[in-house]
C-alpha cells in the first residue's frame, strides 16, 4: 500500500525584524525543510510544529500557508508555511542567516521558484500590509491573546492548566488550540462568520441549551470574537464505524430536526443562517461561472451541468409541494463530527448550522453507505411518518439527493472563495466531486 510523501518548507519570521531564516546550501541559500511520511494538509499542526521546533532550534507555530500543491496520482505534496517563534532560539544562528528583502535580492537560492514567495512575504513583514481576507489567527499577536483568554477562562472555572497551550489546527476555516488540565485536555476553537455560515460560538452556546444531551455545552464562549472551549469529547464515531452507528446517528439527527421543524424564527435567533433550497439551482450558474470550478470540469461536464437547472428546479418544487417543513440542518453531518458518550451521541462542529430542508443533511452518510441506504433511510423516515406516507418520503428523498450534492458543492464554494489560493489549495476538487455526484443522481432521477 502506497503512502503520501510530503515536503514542507519553513519560512520562519524574525521576532523583531522584517527578515526570515535561510540556511547555507552549497554556496547558495535554502529554506529549512522537513519531509513527512503522511499528508501534512490533513494532519494536526502540532506534529509539524514539533518537528520544525527541532529543525529550527526554537518552539514554533504555523501562521499560514504561503504555497501548496499536491499530486494525487503520485501521492506527493509540497507546502511552504510561515512560522512564528513562540520562545527563545536554543540553537544559535549567525546573523547572516536572517535575510531581509534587500539581501534576498543579492543571493542565489537553491530553488529559485521560492523567490517570488519570499519577496511577497518579506514585503508584508516590511509594510505590515496583510491581505484583509486572511483569518485573524494568522496575524501577529493572535496566538498570545487567544492563549491568555483560554487559560484565564479555565482558571475562572477552577480548571488549572497543567501545561502550555499548543496549536492543534490552523487552516483557512478555523484555528484549534489545546491545553492539558487536571480534568483532561480541553480544546479551543476560533472560526469566522461568513456569508452563508454562522458564528459557531453563538450557535453552539444556544443549541447546547436546546439539546443538552445531543450537543456539548462549551466551557467558555466569547461570541464577539467567535471563540469557544470544549472538553475532550473522545474519539469520533468514524473509527471502526458500522452501518449500525450510522443508523443510530440519523435517529439522533431526525429527532433534533423534528423538534425544530417549522421553528425557523427561533433557529435564526439562535444564530443559524437561512439556506433557501429554492434559489440553489440559480446559484449553480454562479458556481459554474467561476474559472476555478470550470477549469476542474471535463468538457462533457461543462455542457451537462447547466442543463441540470430545470431538473433541479423540479426537485425544489417537489420538496416545497409537500409537508416536510424547514428545520435545523447541521451542514457537515457525518461520523467524524459525532461521538458516543455513554447512552447518548453528541454532535459537534456546528460551523455550517442552518435552517433548510432537513433531508439535505443525510447526503454524506448516504454517500458512505449507499449500498446499505435502505436501513439508513428507514430509521430516518420514522421521524417524518406523521407528515407524509412512506412512499412519498422515498419520493421526496429522490428529489433531495441531487440537491444535497449541490448544497455541499455550494457550501465549499462560498467558504473557499473568500480565502487566498494557497490556503484553500488542499480543498481543491471538493466542489467538483459533489457536482459529479449530482450529475450521476440527476441522470438516474425518476420523478
Amino acid at each position: 500500500m502506497s503512502h503520501w510523501q510530503s515536503t514542507v518548507f519553513a519560512v520562519l519570521n524574525h521576532p523583531t525584524e522584517p527578515s526570515v531564516l535561510l540556511i547555507p546550501d552549497q554556496g547558495k541559500w535554502s529554506l529549512p525543510l522537513s519531509r513527512f511520511e503522511h499528508r501534512v494538509w490533513i494532519r494536526p499542526e502540532f506534529k509539524v510544529n514539533q518537528v520544525f521546533g527541532k529543525v529550527l532550534g526554537c518552539p514554533v507555530i504555523v501562521l499560514h500557508c504561503i504555497s501548496y500543491q499536491q499530486n494525487k496520482e503520485t501521492q506527493c505534496e509540497e507546502g511552504v508555511f510561515a512560522f512564528k517563534m513562540t520562545g527563545e532560539m536554543y540553537i544559535s544562528t549567525t546573523p547572516n542567516q536572517w535575510l531581509d528583502r534587500n539581501r534576498l535580492a543579492r543571493i542565489d537560492l537553491t530553488d529559485e521558484s521560492k523567490r517570488p514567495l519570499l519577496e511577497t512575504h518579506l514585503q508584508e513583514l516590511e509594510t505590515g500590509s496583510i491581505p484583509t481576507h486572511r483569518p485573524p489567527w494568522t496575524r501577529p499577536g493572535w496566538f498570545s491573546k487567544a492563549s491568555f483568554w483560554l487559560e484565564e477562562s479555565l482558571r475562572s472555572q477552577d480548571l488549572q492548566p497543567t501545561g502550555p497551550v499548543q496549536q492543534y489546527r490552523n487552516w483557512c476555516l478555523s484555528a484549534i488550540l489545546t491545553v492539558p488540565t487536571a480534568e483532561g485536555t480541553v480544546y479551543f476553537k476560533a472560526s469566522q462568520k461568513q456569508q452563508l455560515f454562522p458564528n459557531e460560538a453563538e450557535v453552539l452556546q444556544n443549541l447546547s441549551i436546546l439539546f443538552p444531551k445531543q450537543i456539548p455545552k462549551p466551557l467558555a464562549v466569547d461570541v464577539y470574537k467567535g471563540w469557544f472551549v470544549l472538553p475532550d469529547l473522545g474519539e469520533s464515531l468514524t473509527k471502526n464505524a458500522t452501518v449500525t452507528d450510522a443508523v443510530d446517528l440519523v435517529k439522533v439527527l431526525g429527532n433534533m430536526q423534528l423538534r425544530t421543524a417549522g421553528k425557523e424564527d427561533e433557529l435564526l435567533k439562535m444564530g443559524c443562517v437561512k439556506r433557501d433550497v429554492a434559489i440553489m439551482p440559480k446559484e449553480l450558474e454562479r458556481l459554474l461561472n467561476d474559472p476555478r470550478i470550470a477549469n476542474g470540469l471535463t468538457a462533457a461536464e461543462e455542457l451537462l451541468l447547466p442543463n441540470c437547472q430545470d431538473r433541479l428546479s423540479g426537485c425544489c418544487g417537489e420538496l416545497s409541494a409537500h409537508n416536510i417543513p424547514n428545520a435545523l440542518v447541521h451542514g457537515d453531518f457525518h461520523l467524524d463530527n459525532a461521538v458516543r458518550r455513554e447512552k447518548d451521541i453528541l454532535l459537534f462542529d456546528w460551523a455550517d448550522a442552518a435552517v433548510s430542508h432537513p433531508f439535505l443533511d443525510l447526503i454524506h452518510l448516504y454517500d458512505r453507505y449507499k449500498s446499505q441506504s435502505k436501513s439508513l433511510l428507514s430509521a430516518y423516515f420514522l421521524n417524518w411518518i406523521d407528515f407524509e406516507s412512506s412512499v412519498q418520503l422515498n419520493r421526496l428523498w429522490s428529489a433531495a439527493v441531487p440537491l444535497g450534492y449541490l448544497y455541499s458543492a455550494l457550501s465549499y464554494w462560498y467558504k473557499l472563495t473568500e480565502f487566498e489560493p494557497a490556503s484553500r489549495a488542499g480543498f481543491n476538487g471538493a466542489e467538483i466531486m459533489f457536482l459529479r455526484n449530482l450529475l450521476d443522481e440527476i441522470d438516474s432521477l425518476r420523478l
